[in-house]
């Protein structure tokens, strides 16, 4: 059964997979897994790794057969302690190490330390830091030595991870900020009938936080979480692909641009700390006009020390929009259509047809196009965690068709990153448009390349 289910899993996948040196070993691996030990089994497991490294496709397609594996060989009380016993308690005790400074005290330290030397130097309780110690070095959070009869501690992979500005910026957010809201759920859907929230301000949240009528954005810039949001938004997609490398910016975008530096060339509609604007308008030196970043007034007030071409505006995108970001080359949404339900994210793309010009403006949302045959585990995830946050979803093809033609938009092309995990790019223009390319007149169609 378990040897099935990684012959299974190590096939090349799709279009574009080419069978390298690394595929040619993993089968290898794959086919000597009936006739091995199990000592001999970890010892090829243990290079898997190396193998994977490169291919992040491979890699994801391991970690996926791992996962199955995992599920094949798991008794029924194995499965329930993983969901609900084991796995919550991981980020919970990742997020308590954080607090107390825990990660850090081992990481900045030349040698390992014991349980009593982090107790002294993080402030804490020693029987408290012996147990979270314990419990950390289960999942290899920390490593545990014993050195003449005393255990001592040192950093892992893991422990310098939760000490990057994601790695600390995440753990409070998720467990202190989300984490309440997702154990409320399936008590709200009890009592609605199964059914998403009507509305982004009738969720989880707005019970939790006693706050009527505020959206989950609303409500998170009262709280204390607002600033490692930030962060956790800016760096969430680091391991995806940035969205200039799945579209033809040059030839769509650039070529074409209205040469005046005071035009825009750029609204970053819910650009929060002004991230994306950023790394665009240093990838396209050569673009014409201004890089403009349009959110709340408290989201754009984090967006310090922004380079001279990118400029905040404060702004509520259900709102029609200010002559400033009128007529704009693009106009571009990450990861802002998946907050909202159908009928907002129309009014949101409405308001962004009605700002922009007729045959020069484009929208572009970058965004997962989630397919309807086996999608990947986490747009699974982040689909339901959308909609018990705010209402939102992770959409299909056919959902974001709805909404662009509601909202007078045409969507022209859709390109697609061509790994399973990166956002694709849709790209609309106004609707009845003469001017709408539709990808078949010498434009670069990545949906035929992938």
């Amino acid at each position: 059964m378990a040897t099935a289910v990684v012959t299974e899993n190590f096939k090349p996948q799709g279009k574009g997979h080419t069978k390298t040196q690394s595929r040619v070993q993993l089968e290898g691996l794959r086919d000597a897994l009936g006739t091995q030990s199990l000592e001999q089994l970890r010892g090829m497991i243990r290079t898997l790794p190396g193998l994977v490294k490169d291919d992040d496709n491979l890699r994801q397609d391991v970690l996926n057969a791992v996962k199955q594996l995992q599920a094949e060989i798991e008794t029924p009380w194995d499965t329930i302690q993983r969901i609900f016993l084991l796995n919550p308690w991981y980020g919970v005790s990742v997020t308590i190490g954080v607090n107390m400074g825990l990660f850090r005290t081992l990481v900045d330290s030349a040698s390992p330390l014991s349980a009593r030397e982090i107790a002294t130097k993080c402030e804490a309780d020693l029987n408290f830091t012996q147990r979270l110690l314990r419990c950390l070095n289960s999942f290899n959070a920390v490593k545990q030595f014993d050195t003449y009869g005393e255990l001592v501690y040192a950093p892992t992979n893991m422990t310098r991870t939760f000490t990057t500005p994601m790695g600390e910026a995440c753990p409070p957010f998720i467990t202190e900020f989300f984490h309440p809201a997702w154990l409320k759920f399936p008590a709200k859907l009890r009592g609605n009938g199964y059914k998403p929230p009507p509305s982004g301000t009738e969720t989880v949240f707005n019970d939790i936080y006693n706050m009527p009528g505020k959206h989950v954005w609303d409500i998170l810039a009262t709280t204390p979480y607002i600033a490692d949001g930030g962060v956790f938004m800016s760096q969430y997609n680091a391991a995806h692909k940035h969205w200039t490398d799945v579209y033809p910016v040059n030839h769509r975008l650039v070529e074409g641009a209205d040469k005046d530096p005071n035009s825009v060339f750029m609204v970053d509609v819910g650009g929060w700390t002004g991230s994306v604007a950023i790394s665009t308008c240093e990838k396209f030196p050569e673009a014409p006009g201004k890089f403009m970043v349009l959110d709340l007034p408290s989201a754009v007030a984090s967006a310090s020390s922004l380079p001279p071409r990118v400029h905040p505006c404060a702004h509520d995108f259900f709102k029609p929009y200010p002559v400033e970001v009128q007529g704009a080359r693009f106009y571009f949404m990450r990861y802002i259509s998946h907050d909202w339900n159908q009928d907002d994210l129309v009014a949101i793309l409405t308001n962004i047809r009605n700002a922009m010009k007729p045959g020069y403006s484009r929208l572009l949302i970058n965004d997962w196009v989630v397919p309807e045959k086996d999608p990947h585990p986490f747009m699974c995830s982040q689909d339901l965690t959308m909609m018990h946050l705010a209402g939102g979803e992770e959409r299909s093809e056919a959902r974001f068709r709805d909404a662009i033609a509601r909202a007078g938009l045409q969507l022209s092309n859709i390109f697609r990153p061509g790994d399973k995990i990166s956002e694709s790019v849709v790209e609309c223009q106004v609707a009845g448009d003469g001017n709408v390319d539709s990808g078949d007149k010498g434009a670069v169609n990545v949906d035929t390349l992938v």
